[in-house]
């Protein structure tokens, strides 16, 4: 890029555009080798998706109807483009009772390794250095990250469904389902909740899951961006991940080789906002919650000695006179001068 910065005709336009913030995120991601941790992320998220769906199918079987899975599954149809086809909720909950304990178990090794992985990937995009302290406590915390990202997904995922269901139904009673318009407004409804949805799960994998609280604008514009950004990818890669998914070439293998990529593509994305993120006005170290030294920031100029107070004449004791000073006592003796 430099060698292009210093071209005569085009030179100008990439000095300009090295100086932008998105050149500044691009240029951090690629020097924290961003894509090397994007597949780290990638392969503990691949582990936990089978388990964690094994453990949804357990919980649907106990908990919901044949039409609430059914509403779940068109759900994670949507978030996964061409491949939740492959993957039935409902044969899961039949066998609900097998997979539950070791989906469980296999959840939680691979889920605290993922949450553990995705906040070391983080930091070090921010360039901040890791935590040192207890190992079982930092294990614990991840614990309580991973159970929250996971309450966050259902709440996410669960109100997205209600919400786009109560649409379906009230443009049913009026009659505008079948309209265009009515077509058009439900479908822009349904990205519009997606993309709250993912604000929310993006907001909370950059700083809930990081122990980094950059300044609120930073947060909300990377959040803003990744779940537009994610969007926009299941629009973009929908054809192709089916086009995986269904090839003959790959057998068996096709639907989870389609989920490896796509997994890989968002946490690439997860990674960019988080560039985005740590170059924002206001980002730096001090933002760290994980800091040992208080969150004292280590550029900060520091503080001046206090001045030294002035001693003071000691009082003379009662009933002794006070000693005046001899003239010229404290002045430095005056030497003649040579000829006097």
């Amino acid at each position: 890029m430099e060698w292009l910065a210093r071209q005569r005709f085009i030179g100008p336009f990439f000095r300009w555009l090295m100086t932008t913030h998105v050149w500044l995120a691009y240029s951090r991601y690629s020097d924290a080798m961003g894509d090397r941790l994007a597949g780290s992320v990638t392969y503990f998220g691949f582990l936990s998706v089978f388990p964690l769906l094994a453990l949804s199918g357990a919980i649907g079987s106990a908990l919901l109807t044949k039409g609430q899975l059914d509403a779940i599954q068109e759900k994670l149809s949507e978030q996964i483009p061409g491949i939740a086809d492959q993957l039935n909720l409902h044969a899961l909950s039949n066998n609900a009772g097998a997979v539950s304990v070791i989906g469980l178990l296999v959840l939680l090794y691979s889920g605290i390794g993922g949450v553990g992985v995705t906040r070391t990937s983080v930091r070090t995009i921010w360039e901040v250095k890791e935590s040192t302290g207890n190992p079982f406590k930092q294990k614990a915390v991840d614990l309580i990250a991973l159970v929250g990202l996971l309450v966050l997904g259902a709440l996410t995922l669960g109100g997205s469904a209600l919400t786009s269901t109560l649409a379906g139904r009230a443009a049913h009673a009026l009659g505008l389902e079948s309209t265009g318009v009515g077509k058009t407004g439900l479908q822009v409804l349904a990205v519009a909740i997606a993309v709250v949805a993912g604000f929310m799960l993006f907001a909370y994998a950059l700083t809930g899951l990081s122990g980094l609280r950059p300044p609120r604008r930073a947060i909300l514009t990377g959040a803003a961006i990744g779940a537009i950004g994610f969007e926009a990818l299941k629009q973009a890669m929908s054809g192709y991940l089916t086009h995986v998914a269904g090839k003959s070439i790959y057998g068996a293998f096709g639907t989870p080789i389609a989920l490896l990529v796509w997994i890989d593509f968002a946490a690439r994305l997860l990674l960019l906002c988080a560039a985005w993120m740590a170059t924002s006005e206001g980002a730096g170290p001090q933002c760290d919650l994980f800091r040992e030294d208080g969150g004292k920031d280590e550029d900060a100029d520091p503080e001046p000695d206090p001045e030294p107070e002035p001693e003071s004449t000691p009082k003379p004791e009662a009933g002794q006179p006070e000693s005046t000073p001899k003239p010229g006592a404290g002045q430095p003796e005056r030497k003649p001068e040579p000829g006097a």
